[in-house]
């Protein structure tokens, strides 16, 4: 049936998520690159509107970066499909997946453009079998000197200089930091932390069995998925390697953003259109070490309020979500906060195993939320989105049935807690915030702690070797440590 909304209503009417998976690899140069897998996708998404000629209409055509140097993709996916007067985007890392969608809606609903594509790639299992065949991966760039029209970009640090001194820049490091800080908050055990763990990404693999878009959608038990071993070495206590997301993958995902006049005019059937409800950003920069409660994330708290708010309803009501899975912190802060259980939380099998795109996965997750919602019945969908080291938050609600109000991009505002004091050079006894055992392929390596003084204060210290029974037994977090010259634990 027809939908009687207002002719500036943004709607979603193509969506499709593609991989470049064969199942005898053939040579990496043989691997399709970024931009082509980007306009397949398009294309993909362009026909499942229904209409593929909307394609050539676009306005706008967004590219999410990824861990590939390209000038301007967007432009080479514009010259693919037609769409000759369209504005190229370059999104950088650092901007918020769920931004492209804020922003077309926007646009879309202010009549500033009637079409918009976004899209993204990421093609790490070529350049991984470029490695592997010992040879240097090479990619052609026609677009080398041609500068995007629209070029987003982040603003700020998201480590502090101490950080950095200390190593403690790796994104597994940082969240197991936040992970270790959510289980002391929890009154966890860490034998019941980490079987808690295992059981949520047990769920995830499960999910990503019955995924045929799935990348490592093999099944694997809860034991392994806990356990450290030759296949699942420890990267950063408690996280080994299959906790983490997986890159390298040959993945695409585009949509196509109309208004509900554009998609009238091209004949796109009512059973095509998706509505963006809203969408809700936290971009408010505050390294770890700085963050008052390092277990919480504030505002994916607010992100979520405010969808949630603006769609009147409560989290049991949602219907398909796909919550960001990078690591198991991020999914569980949201979880704790929705208040809903791990056989719910994801679409796809999440980043470990459907696979995880480096700021690319939103996209494939939409696409899974998308199907489900053209599916129906059932609430509204959810994906949700995360920039840096759980820096910044993004949440997007999406529906098969018209908005109760129009649609709305919300920034959230920032933390009312001040940023922690710093002092690289404190010594002396404190206690400890956070921690983790950082480890390579032969073993443990060293423990960075975070350590608070009496006043407040707080430090980044390490221990070489590490006492592992010490940080991986009872429970580290508030226990006295002594900070001695250069930044050392003495005691724990």
């Amino acid at each position: 049936m027809a939908f009687d909304v207002p002719a500036r209503t943004p709607v979603l009417v193509g969506a499709a998520a593609i991989d470049d998976r064969p199942s005898a690899p053939p040579a990496w140069s043989d691997m399709a690159e970024v931009p082509e897998l980007m306009s397949r996708a398009v294309h993909a998404a362009g026909a499942d509107s229904g209409q593929p000629q909307l394609l050539a209409a676009a306005d706008w055509v967004i590219a999410m970066r990824g861990m590939w140097g390209y000038h301007n993709p967007a432009r080479q996916v514009a010259d693919a499909i037609g769409a000759t007067g369209a504005q190229s985007v370059m999104a950088d890392i650092g901007i918020l997946q769920t931004t492209p969608f804020a922003r077309a809606a926007g646009a879309i609903a202010a009549g500033a453009i009637d079409v918009a594509v976004v899209c993204g790639a990421e093609a790490k299992f070529r350049s991984l079998q470029a490695a592997i065949a010992g040879e240097e991966e090479t990619v052609t760039d026609p677009t080398a000197e041609v500068a995007p029209d629209q070029h987003w970009q982040p603003s700020g640090d998201i480590v502090h200089r101490l950080e950095v001194e200390k190593r403690l820049v790796a994104p597994v490091q940082q969240y197991a930091m936040i992970e270790n800080a959510f289980r002391a908050r929890h009154g966890q055990s860490i034998a019941d932390h980490r079987a808690e763990i295992g059981a949520l990404w047990t769920e995830f693999n499960r999910v990503a069995q019955s995924n045929e878009a799935a990348w490592f959608g093999e099944p694997r038990s809860a034991a392994f998925l806990t356990d450290p071993s030759p296949d699942n070495r420890m990267l950063a206590f408690p996280y080994n390697k299959w906790h983490t997301s997986q890159w390298n993958v040959n993945q695409g995902a585009a949509f196509v953003l109309c208004s509900a006049e554009a998609a009238r005019a091209h004949g796109v059937a009512p059973d095509r259109w998706i509505f963006p409800w809203s969408v809700a950003e936290s971009n408010h920069l505050r390294p770890l070490i700085q963050r008052p409660d390092v277990w919480a994330s504030p505002g994916f708290e607010a992100a979520l309020d405010a969808v949630l708010e603006h769609a009147g309803c409560e989290a049991d009501a949602l219907g398909p979500l796909e919550l960001y899975s990078c690591f198991p912190i991020a999914v569980r802060v949201q979880a704790d906060h929705l208040g809903l259980g791990p056989d719910r939380l994801t679409c796809t099998g999440g980043m470990a195993f459907a696979g995880g795109p480096l700021n690319n996965f939103v996209l494939q997750g939409l696409a899974a939320v998308v199907a489900r919602l053209r599916a129906g019945p059932g609430g509204p969908g959810l994906v949700t989105a995360v920039s840096g080291l759980l820096t910044k938050q993004g949440a997007a609600v999406f529906s098969a049935e018209p908005p109760p109000r129009p649609f709305e991009s919300i920034e959230v505002g920032p933390p009312s807690a001040p940023a922690v004091a710093i002092d690289a050079d404190r010594t002396g006894p404190g206690q400890v915030v956070s921690y983790t055992v950082r480890g390579d392929r032969d073993g443990p390596v060293d423990a960075v702690v975070l350590v608070q003084f009496a006043d407040g204060v707080r430090t980044l210290a390490t221990q070489t070797p590490p006492d592992v029974a010490a940080w991986t037994s009872g429970e580290p977090i508030g226990r006295r440590v002594e900070v001695t010259d250069g930044g050392v634990i003495a005691t724990v």
